[in-house]
């Protein structure tokens, strides 16, 4: 049985031992700090990314529809029509890709990713719109 008595002998006995290998104590050393270095690395996009809600009143409430076969985006009349015929939802907003748009600025011309949405589109998320 080990007791606070035995400590400074198995001290000593530890500090020899890594006397005799420090080659492994200095591997070791790197590995654990290599090991909890990466840990916040690793984890901090995982967390923005996957594991933190949606910056929206309720995030769980949110899904997304389309069409199985169709690649394309559904045109406007169909959006209107499952609009129209949906009971399900409690609100239905569209959008789509609108490319890069050539913006004028101090620097010349800036371009910007775009998209298009349709007129519920924030008040469905529970944004409120600033106009600043």
């Amino acid at each position: 049985m080990r007791t606070l008595a035995t400590f400074p002998s198995e001290l000593c006995l530890a500090l020899r031992a890594i006397g005799r290998n420090p080659g492994f104590i200095a591997i070791a050393v790197a590995s654990l700090a290599l090991g909890i270095g990466a840990n916040p690395a690793v984890f901090s996009p995982v967390h923005a990314v996957l594991l933190r809600p949606l910056p929206y009143p309720a995030p769980a409430r949110l899904v997304r529809v389309v069409e199985q076969y169709d690649a394309n985006a559904i045109s406007m009349p169909e959006f209107e029509f499952w609009e129209e015929h949906s009971s399900s939802f409690a609100a239905m907003a569209g959008y789509r890709d609108g490319g890069d748009r050539g913006m004028p600025s101090v620097a010349g011309r800036e371009w910007l990713r775009t998209t298009l949405v349709t007129g519920d589109f924030f008040r469905t998320l529970g944004v409120a719109l600033r106009y600043e």
